[in-house]
């Protein structure tokens, strides 16, 4: 998920990677905090190894801020995608990013890349059929967003860009239950399912 938009001066860096911390329950130990002359990165887990999570702060004529998480399920997890997603676009909705980037014309790119070989599980949270039983994987589906005065949580953005992804996976005849999921019946799925997560 990108936020495209100029950035503040460079101290506001840190205060923005301590709210990363608190939305994203990281710590000043397991992460790492590393700045360039165009570029600020928040790494997990800290010292290398597999990157789980990258948010990545940069310096330029669109001042960019990226969130990145590597995905490790296969199949991946419908309910655990849409969690994470709407985690993600929380915190570049929250106050602590304002106070860096500003909200006119804020602009999203939300994109998933290199998806597992085992395809889309969808966890019984919604109904669709599949024209072949097999998977379509490892396909970069990105589609750029613009919220308005009717998505201002960015809740539709993340429906079409999962009705793209599904498409994409092969589903047909999902329109009408994505349409009418709700985080409600998203929040009460995750606490009904045992969903993999990225460690």
């Amino acid at each position: 998920m990108i936020v495209r938009k100029r950035l503040s001066i460079p101290t506001s860096y840190r205060r923005l990677g301590a709210a990363v911390d608190r939305h994203f329950e990281f710590t000043e130990d397991s992460r790492e905090f590393r700045s360039y002359p165009d570029v600020v990165r928040i790494t997990v887990p800290k010292g290398g190894g597999t990157l789980q999570f990258q948010v990545e702060l940069g310096v330029s004529r669109h001042g960019v801020i990226c969130i990145r998480s590597r995905i490790q399920a296969d199949p991946l997890s419908l309910t655990w995608l849409l969690q994470s997603l709407d985690r993600m676009m929380s915190f570049a909705l929250s106050d602590a990013v304002e106070g860096v980037v500003g909200t006119t014309n804020r602009e999203y790119t939300i994109c998933v890349a290199d998806w597992p070989a085992g395809g889309i599980a969808l966890d019984d949270l919604i109904r669709a059929s599949r024209m072949s039983d097999n998977y379509v994987h490892g396909n970069r589906v990105v589609r750029p967003y613009k919220l308005d005065k009717h998505d201002r949580d960015g809740w539709n953005a993340i429906r079409q860009f999962m009705a793209a992804l599904l498409a994409e996976a092969g589903y047909v005849e999902f329109e009408t239950d994505l349409a009418s999921l709700t985080r409600d019946r998203l929040c009460r799925a995750t606490m009904n399912a045992s969903t993999v997560r990225p460690s």
